[in-house]
């Protein structure tokens, strides 16, 4: 029996998405019509195999997929997509052996190789890639101990040997069953060693190709019980029905988990005794969350409603606002589309989709009665890969993609960049990047797909990257290489990174102008830093509180004029949250109170006493100077897109902005410099003008010359787009130099005084310290200019500064003038606000030496002021002042705060946001440049019908946008997102059916550690290679959702290789499978967690999956 209509929704998990169907005389459907009218239709064979589907037939969306089976297997042999126009745009094949086994999986572009054959043997042609495996036929004593064994994996690069191998045991013995993984050894040559099993088949000890062991134990009920890292040891204990009841980290921290009667969880319990507690409706949905202190206290909350169908209709927050509504009729589509919602002020914002479901326009300010704001819309095309073809900005200007029929993004047309082109590899490597002026770059890659050099015309400019290195090569000591960067080589910088056995970086080097700066670290079991030694050899360490958190800074500088090693101490926090309060080493206090939001109200300190209004959302409508000040020292004001449009004092505006948009500033009134009306360049977001004073631009969007304040300053930029040169006034006044992280290590200046200067940081991407290369005491505030160091006549001292952090709040400097072999230390302590920005420092006796005003400085142009000289150039969050060009350097860009834009457009393109030139969207005052966390989401083939996609853009990426979503297509998108991530940030990535192949091989060619990837039903096109993600990953969890789906049957999935070959043991540093997770579970995981919540722990584990596992991780 079949429903064939169906008269509303049924609401998540019901398994029935469509309003009508039609059945053959097989009974296999041959066509559905979902609640917004849009018609699938199906054909079957005989078998019930689906041999068609047409997806939004008959709309201008239409795709076509036509699978040729092997019905005997069972298996698919070709798959082919169809545009709307019938052109084949993809293509698929597979060769099996007698049994099923795939022998040869190719890729197929039809452009290019149309009338390829995946049995074809020998070397393919342009727009192949081809897939090769090889496994057991026969039992020998050789290499098979079981008929059917995966024995190799050939990749489908030719010019390079990129076959893995497996080996397995050959015979019974005490720890282990013939037929049991042995070892898996990649295309280097580095091996995998799978040491002991228990009864049960499960892995017990592990060796990777560093030589570090993994031991696992296990409960008698088969749950892993704990997890040791040479020698660092995590343990679980269970509830009696396997849900996870505490974890123990190598630090000896705990967290507990509590469940309801159902066994979903309803509170996570740190070692404090602060607890977040889930209230749940019947269906699961998370309609209520609390933190509470050990003795109940609430102190932050947040409140969700939901309706019949589970889908999100309200959400009201700690001081119930109601920030997000979507309750009235209409605010979901027929197929649970939210297509309308209402924040908290108010504002209404439309989406529109398509008939494949995909998000087609957003419409924010909807029939709003701000004329300027009004129905500011933004749409989007894909094609029939679901590759995002074009992104039409709400200034009307379009950025279109060229994609290949690999799926490779070859060409970008940008109002912004212009046009640049791609080229790749079989393996869709990124061989060469030609940008809008012509410049070509051109890569090679090792065996293992990771980048190996990069070079330029400008040879100057070449990059060559090493991985594995012997310690004798590198001169490390007791670093284990394996899979990890070693060093990366240019003209004028060399950088050498050393690791433990858990991948931490213990040491880096780095050799510019001829000045060797090392950097050492040292963790914990736990992998926290414990301490750190700067080049200058000041040493910092950390100590920790019982749940973990950093609780004092001890600081041992160079020179020996300080008294006490603490700096800061009695670092108090708000449970699960944020700093509360510290004591700095001069004794001052600093306190920073929070709403039940946990958004700053007080910042207070003897130093600095702020007070904070916000309007519902959140946005700084006043500043005072103490709690409940009246009247307020300044007033804010904003427009219905959230954009600082004035500064008012007593009433009377003080400064007013106007814009596009899209976001381009419009017109600026105020007392600082650039004020006027500014005009751009026809068809682009290039500035051209202000108030009628010409600006120049290059063929990449860098502005190369500006007149600001009277003063003409050029810009020059190197074949990597990085500024590297400043004029002023006709005169050049400052060089720059950057290594291949795009961290800016060495300056040059004639401005004032001359001066070279060298720059290290962390891990994290912070600025540790900044040193001298030239030999006069130099400007900049060093020698005298910072009124601390005075020589006598005839004697040169060298002046070097490291930072210190706690976290991301800078908070002490210290001062070294090294003078022949005496070094003297200059403590002092940095008062920064909520957001890390530097407002004022003080010195030893607590006295204000600097000081950078709050007041009418929303986009950082005022200067600071010094009573004694002293000079601090961190600015915002990543930023460096530099006096001679008045412009900030920002890590990968560089700011310009009398525009309150960058020179130069988003390195990250949209996904960094629609306007790639304004600073944080122009809301300043409580935002930072997107330049932390990426959440990286990557959509799979047909990914429309799963809801995982939909629900992401439905909520999750609104109130978090500096989150990024790609086409399974965009893999080099998706590795220039992760590249614009400063070193250390944490990256996750979260990848669904070929998206979770795209993630995974994304996190293998990333030089830099992912920390949390999430494989939904990867489809395994790069399960040969799954051996490079060894020492890139975090936490890996590979999720089997595609069960309890009913628009992709799992027989389908398996039928194109669903799932890893084999479960990677040993390649993260924590892996995860799961089978009881589905499509619904990930669907309400982004709607309870998308709207008004920013916390990745509550995005990524904060929802009520099946699984408790994999809820704590994060």
């Amino acid at each position: 029996m079949h429903a064939s209509t169906v008269s509303a929704p049924c609401g998540s998990g019901c398994g029935q998405p469509n309003t009508a169907a039609t059945f053959d005389s097989n009974g296999y459907v041959a066509s559905t019509t979902d609640f917004n009218g849009n018609v699938t239709t199906m054909v079957h064979d005989a078998n019930g195999l689906l041999d068609q589907q047409v997806d939004g037939s008959g709309s201008a969306d239409q795709r076509t997929t036509n699978i040729t089976w092997n019905t005997t297997l069972r298996v698919p042999l070709i798959r082919t997509v169809l545009d709307a126009k019938g052109n084949t745009v993809g293509k698929t094949a597979w060769v099996y052996n007698t049994v099923g086994q795939p022998l040869a999986r190719c890729e197929i572009d039809p452009a290019q190789a149309s009338s390829y054959t995946c049995a074809t043997t020998g070397t393919p042609p342009a727009g192949v890639r081809r897939w090769t495996y090889s496994y057991c036929t026969a039992v020998d004593t050789t290499q098979c101990p079981i008929v059917g064994l995966l024995l190799s994996v050939d990749g489908p690069r030719t010019e390079v040997a990129d076959v893995s191998t497996y080996a397995y045991y050959l015979a019974d013995i005490a720890t282990a069953h013939h037929g049991d993984l042995q070892s898996v050894t990649d295309a280097l040559g580095h091996t995998t060693s799978y040491l002991t099993y228990d009864g049960a088949g499960r892995v017990t000890s592990l060796r990777d190709a560093n030589g570090v062991v993994t031991n696992l134990t296990y409960t008698p009920r088969g749950w892993l019980a704990s997890r040791s890292v040479g020698g660092a040891t995590t343990t679980l204990s269970y509830t009696a029905y396997g849900a996870v009841a505490s974890i123990t980290d190598p630090d000896g921290i705990t967290t507990r988990y509590a469940y309801d009667a159902a066994h979903r969880l309803t509170d996570i319990t740190d070692a404090q005794g602060n607890v977040i507690h889930y209230t749940l409706d019947n269906a699961g949905n998370k309609t209520g969350e609390q933190i509470r202190t050990a003795t109940g206290t609430v102190v932050h909350s947040l409140s969700r409603t939901f309706n019949i169908l589970g889908q999100l209709t309200a959400v009201v927050d700690g001081l119930n606002h109601a920030v997000f509504n979507a309750g009235t009729s209409g605010s979901y589509d027929g197929n649970g589309n939210l297509v309308q919602s209402t924040d908290a002020l108010g504002i209404q914002r439309q989406q529109g989709f398509d008939a494949l479901n995909r998000l087609q326009s957003t419409i924010a300010n909807y029939n709003g009665p701000d004329p300027a704001t009004k129905n500011t819309q933004s749409v989007f095309a894909y094609d029939a890969r679901d590759n995002l073809e074009g992104v039409g900005d709400p200034d009307g200007l379009s950025t279109t993609y060229d994609y290949d029929g690999l799926g490779n993004r070859t060409v970008l047309h940008s109002p912004d960049t212009g046009t640049s082109s791609d080229t790749y590899d079989a393996a869709g490597n990124r061989l060469t990047h030609t940008d809008a002026k012509g410049i070509v770059s051109t890569s090679t890659y090792d065996a293992n797909n990771r980048l190996i050099s990069t070079g330029y015309t400008d040879t100057t400019l070449n990059v060559s990257y090493a991985y594995d290195e012997a310690n004798a090569v590198t001169g490390c000591s007791a670093s284990l290489p394996i899979g990890r960067l070693t060093r990366v080589v240019e003209a004028g910088v060399t950088t050498v990174f050393c690791y433990d056995g858990r991948g931490n970086v213990i040491q880096k080097q780095q050799v510019t102008l001829s000045q060797t700066d090392t950097t050492r670290y040292a963790y914990t079991a736990g992998n926290r830093l414990s301490s750190v030694s700067t080049p200058d050899q000041t040493a910092i360490s950390y100590a920790y509180d019982s749940d973990g958190r950093v609780s004092s800074v001890q600081v041992a500088p160079a020179g020996a004029s300080v008294a006490s090693p603490t700096v800061v101490s009695s670092i108090n926090y708000l449970p699960f949250g944020p700093i509360s309060s510290y004591t700095l080493g001069n004794g001052q206090v600093v306190t920073r109170t929070y709403d039940a939001n946990y958004r700053l109200t007080d910042l207070t300190s003897p130093a600095l006493n702020l007070h904070f209004n916000r309007d519902a959302l959140g946005n700084i409508t006043a500043l005072g100077n103490a709690s409940g000040a009246n009247p307020a020292t300044e007033t804010y004001s904003y427009d219905p897109l959230y954009r600082l449009t004035g500064i008012a004092d007593n009433g009377a505006a003080l400064e007013s902005y106007t814009y596009s948009p899209t976001g381009d500033r419009r017109s600026k009134t105020a007392l600082g410099l650039a004020t006027g009306a500014y005009l751009y360049t026809g068809g682009t977001h290039q500035l051209a003008s202000i108030n009628g004073i010409a600006r120049a631009n290059d063929a990449n969007g860098n502005t190369t010359g500006s007149v600001i304040g009277g003063n003409t300053y050029g810009f020059g930029y190197n074949g990597r787009n990085r500024l590297t040169m400043a004029q002023l006034n006709g005169a050049t006044v400052g060089i720059y130099t950057y290594n291949a992280m795009g961290q800016r290590i060495g300056k040059v200046v004639t401005f004032l005084q001359a001066t070279t200067e060298r720059f290290a940081y962390n891990e994290a991407g912070q600025l540790i310290g900044e040193y001298e290369t030239s030999s006069a005491a130099l400007a900049k505030g060093k020698g005298k200019h910072r009124g601390k160091y005075h020589h006598h006549a005839g004697t040169v001292a060298t002046n070097n500064r490291d930072y210190v952090w706690l976290g991301d709040i800078p908070v002490v400097v210290i001062d070294n003038s090294i003078n022949g072999s005496v070094t003297t230390s200059v403590v002092n302590y940095v008062h920064a606000d909520g957001l890390g920005t530097p407002l004022a420092v003080t010195d030893g006796a607590g006295t204000i030496i600097w000081s950078w005003p709050y007041v009418g400085n929303p986009f950082g142009e005022q200067a600071p002021t010094s009573t004694t000289g002293y000079v601090l150039n961190l600015r915002y969050p990543g930023q460096y002042f530099d006096a001679e060009s008045n412009t900030v350097y920002n890590i990968h860009r560089t700011y310009e705060p009398s525009t309150g834009r960058f020179l130069q457009s988003d390195p990250a393109g949209l996904a960094g946001g629609i306007s790639t030139y304004a600073y944080v969207n122009n809301a300043p005052l409580d935002r930072v440049d997107p330049d932390g966390l990426r959440d990286i989401f990557v959509g799979g083939f047909g990914d429309a019908t799963s809801g995982i996609v939909r629900s992401y853009y439905n909520n999750y990426h609104q109130n978090n946008p500096d989150s990024a979503y790609y086409s399974w297509t965009d893999l080099n998108g998706i590795l220039q997102d992760i590249a614009n991530a400063k070193p250390g940030d944490p990256i996750n990535l979260i990848g669904h059916s070929y998206g979770g192949d795209t993630a995974a091989k994304a996190a293998m060619q990333s030089c830099k550690k992912v920390n949390l990837l999430i494989t939904i039903d990867p489809v395994s096109r790069h399960s040969p290679d799954l051996n490079a993600l060894a020492g890139k990953v975090g936490t890996w969890v590979d999720v089997d959702a595609e069960g309890n789906n009913v628009f992709q049957p799992s027989n389908f999935i398996a039928g194109i290789g669903g799932g890893w070959n084999d479960e990677p043991n040993g390649i993260a540093d924590s892996y995860i499978q799961d089978n009881r997770v589905n499509h619904e579970d990930f669907e309400s995981m982004m709607n309870a967690s998308g709207a008004g919540v920013n916390s990745p722990a509550q995005v990524l584990g904060g929802a009520p999956l099946a699984n408790p596992p994999f809820l704590p991780r994060y």
